[in-house]
C-alpha cells in the first residue's frame, strides 16, 4: 500500500493544485487535509484522499475530473467494495459531469464504474440487486445531510459529502422510478448550495 499511496498523492495533489483557483481557503484546507490525512487502502483515510475530487466535481472543468477519475480507477480492487466506494463515486462524478457535457470520453469513464464486477477491465455498469437497492435510494435516503445550512463544521461536511458520494452513483447507474436523473441532479443542486463557502465559483 505504501507504493500505491506514494503513486497515487502525487497526481491527486497535481490536479487539486491545478484547481485551486475554484477552492476558497476553507476548500483549500480539505485539500491539505487530503494529502496529510487520507491514504489508499483505508475506509476513512480513501474517503478522506477523494473529498477534495467529489467536491471539485460540482465546479471543475471536464479535462479535471477526467483525470480524478483516470487516477481513481487505477486504484486496484482488492474484494472490498467499501474501499472501492470512493473509487467509484469519483468514476460516477466525473461520468456526469462528461455525460452532461456532451463529452466524448463519457463512454470511456462509464466502461469503469463497473471494474471490480468486470474483472477490472473496462466493461458495461453491471446493476446488481445491491446496486439496484442503491439506485433506488435506499442508502441515499439514510444520509440525512440536508438538515445542515452552512457554513459547515468538518464532520457535517464529510456527511454531506458522503451523500454527494451516493447521488454520484446513482445518478451513473441510470437513476430510478423514485430517484430519477432529474430529482437526483436537484438533490445534488442542495449539496452544491451546502459547500458553497468551500468554493470560489459558485
Amino acid at each position: 500500500m505504501a507504493e500505491l499511496n506514494a503513486a497515487t498523492k502525487p497526481r491527486l495533489l497535481a490536479i487539486y493544485d491545478q484547481c485551486t483557483p475554484l477552492l476558497t481557503i476553507r476548500g483549500r484546507q480539505i485539500v491539505d487535509r487530503a494529502m496529510k490525512k487520507g491514504t489508499v487502502g483505508g475506509g476513512t483515510g480513501m474517503q478522506l484522499l477523494f473529498e477534495p475530487a467529489m467536491l471539485l466535481s460540482l465546479v471543475a472543468g471536464r479535462d479535471a475530473v477526467y483525470e480524478l477519475a483516470e487516477v481513481a480507477k487505477d486504484i486496484p480492487f482488492i474484494g472490498n467494495y467499501g474501499l472501492w466506494a470512493p473509487s467509484e463515486s469519483v468514476v460516477a462524478a466525473a461520468y456526469r459531469v462528461l455525460a452532461v457535457g456532451g463529452d466524448r470520453r463519457a463512454d470511456e469513464v462509464e466502461s469503469w464504474l463497473s471494474l471490480p464486477e468486470n474483472g477490472q477491465l473496462p466493461g458495461p455498469p453491471v446493476i446488481h440487486q445491491a446496486m439496484a437497492n442503491r439506485v433506488a435510494g435506499l442508502l441515499a435516503e439514510q444520509i440525512t445531510s440536508d438538515v445542515y445550512v452552512p457554513p459547515l463544521k468538518l464532520p457535517q461536511f464529510s456527511y454531506v459529502i458522503a451523500k454527494l458520494r451516493e447521488l454520484s452513483v446513482m445518478w451513473a447507474f441510470g437513476g430510478s422510478t423514485p430517484w430519477p436523473r432529474e430529482r437526483i441532479d436537484e438533490a445534488i443542486g442542495v449539496v452544491k448550495v451546502q459547500v458553497a463557502d468551500f468554493l470560489t465559483s459558485r
